[in-house]
């Protein structure tokens, strides 16, 4: 009998007909994932295991703004020129984080993050420099999307 390697994770077909596959993602914690077919189980644990491994923490519904942030700071740093990155750290711990770090990431919505804009240019920050928050923090959630770090 041939066993899988360490983080393969466990697949099989549950009683009602949908797939499971378990795996352990990290720090040993285990996550499962369902779906229609084992190949899009075995393709939703890959993805997982990719997020983690590029430094994601993975949206499972309690992952905060403020931790996302933390974790894509640190998985875009090898990407980024050192001024455009540190700008970006400066950006999200002022900033950012203060006003929008204790919300949870899958419950941000549009309406927050238009309040915090109108909240900073109230407080007589230049229209540029909102405008660079919202420009860096487009890019982090769009990063979060096309990753899946912030579905559960």
């Amino acid at each position: 009998m041939k066993r899988r390697g360490d983080l393969e994770g466990t697949i099989y077909q549950r009683a009602d007909g949908r797939w499971e596959a378990k795996g352990t993602l990290g720090f040993g914690v285990r996550r499962s994932f369902y779906g229609a077919t084992r190949h899009e189980v075995v393709q939703k644990l890959r993805e997982a295991q990719q997020a983690i491994e590029s430094g994601l923490l993975l949206g499972d519904g309690r992952q905060t703004t403020a931790q996302f942030l933390e974790s894509w700071l640190r998985a875009v740093e090898h990407r980024l020129r050192q001024s455009t990155w540190n700008r970006y750290c400066e950006l999200v711990a002022l900033h950012i984080v203060p006003a929008l770090g204790q919300v949870r990431l899958s419950k941000l919505t549009p309406q927050h993050v238009q309040h915090f804009y109108a909240q900073k240019l109230a407080t007589d920050l230049s229209p540029a420099s909102v405008r660079h928050m919202h420009a860096t923090l487009h890019r982090a959630l769009g990063y979060a999307v096309k990753q899946g770090g912030g579905a559960a």
